[in-house]
């Protein structure tokens, strides 16, 4: 009989008060706006990359400032682009900031507007990759450190 060796995790440092306060205004000063909604919701909604690529207008609900989880977006390559339940089957409802939300509102009516404006050639965005190494790159750049987001995403929505 074989004894299963203990396995260790790796600690890592999550973002101070100051420093998300920080990033925030990084990104109002210098991110678009589909950039500045997407990493604002993982900071203060704790959301995966997944979860978030799979949230849509459904999804949002203004009035009481809240996203509702139900799927997440995965990538394999047996079968591509495809919708699971979230991990863990961890479906809720959570509440953000209100002025989050408020960028979020505007970034839908952009959507809204150029969907109609461009009719059947729309195609909405085809990177998404550019979310988390946008986030890196505005962080090197000021010298902040880069943790992992999720990890600390219940201290984080106390926070904000």
């Amino acid at each position: 009989m074989f004894k299963r060796q203990k396995q260790e995790y790796k600690e890592y440092e999550i973002y101070t008060e100051e420093e998300i306060n920080h990033i925030f205004h990084l990104l109002d000063e210098y991110a678009p706006l589909r950039n500045r909604v997407f990493i604002k919701f993982a900071f203060t909604g704790g959301f995966r990359r997944g979860e978030l690529l799979a949230i849509d207008e459904s999804d949002l609900f203004f009035d009481k400032n809240q996203v509702r989880i139900d799927e997440a977006l995965q990538y394999t390559k047996k079968y591509g682009y495809r919708f699971k339940a979230p991990k863990n089957k961890s479906f809720r409802t959570i509440t953000l900031p209100a002025a989050v939300m408020q960028e979020a509102y505007v970034l839908l009516k952009e959507i809204r507007k150029n969907r109609l404006l461009l009719r059947e050639l729309w195609v909405g965005w085809k990177e998404d990759k550019i979310n988390s190494c946008y986030l890196e790159r505005i962080t090197g750049n000021h010298s902040i450190p880069h943790p992992q987001i999720h990890g600390g995403s219940d201290l984080l929505k106390d926070i904000i």
